[in-house]
């Protein structure tokens, strides 16, 4: 294929991966509208191979994957593809992401903290729907988080859920890796 026609390959994928996401939210996340996978993985079909559509994005905007490197998220967002919010890891690294942010399934089940769920209860949908927007996530995603056992957050998200409750939960409360968290630290001082 000649340079010309890859150039213009390329900018017609990226018009067609873009008309499949949303605005940057306040987290600066660009959101995967168009289908998913239970796991709340975007995906595409670029140059006629399915994939992730992080993965999408990494290729269209920073360039090709080298063989054996995943494409992680900064924000821990599984339906984020806004290129600033990716990198590239070992899977040794995602391994060590995904324990950092409180996302392993080793180990006992983790309980989700009970003045959360409590409030998800009691509260409105719309004040539901503002604390997902406040917080940088969605309805759905908070949603699955309290209604469903052994579910915890990653300290990012406990930390934004936690500002945006405005003191209704104490910082260092969400999350259970909270000694190792910024938020916990902050909580402490």
């Amino acid at each position: 294929m000649e340079k010309i026609d890859w150039l213009r390959a390329v900018a017609k994928e990226k018009l067609r991966f873009k008309a499949k996401t949303s605005e940057r939210n306040a987290n600066g996340c660009i959101l995967w509208t168009a289908g998913k996978m239970t796991n709340g993985y975007g995906q595409f079909l670029l140059f006629g191979k399915q994939m992730g559509a992080h993965r999408a994005a990494w290729i269209l905007y920073r360039g090709e994957i080298p063989a054996g490197l995943h494409v992680l998220h900064k924000c821990d967002v599984p339906a984020c593809v806004n290129p600033e919010h990716l990198f590239l890891g070992t899977p040794a690294d995602n391994s060590r992401d995904m324990m950092a942010k409180g996302r392993s399934y080793k180990g006992p089940p983790k309980r989700f903290h009970h003045k959360f769920v409590l409030w998800w209860i009691v509260s409105r949908p719309k004040a539901k729907r503002a604390l997902a927007e406040k917080a940088g996530t969605s309805y759905v995603h908070l949603s699955n988080l309290a209604t469903t056992r052994h579910k915890v957050f990653g300290p990012e998200l406990a930390g934004r859920v936690e500002t945006a409750l405005d003191g209704k939960i104490t910082r260092g409360e969400l999350c259970e890796t909270c000694s190792k968290c910024k938020y916990w630290k902050e909580a402490q001082s």
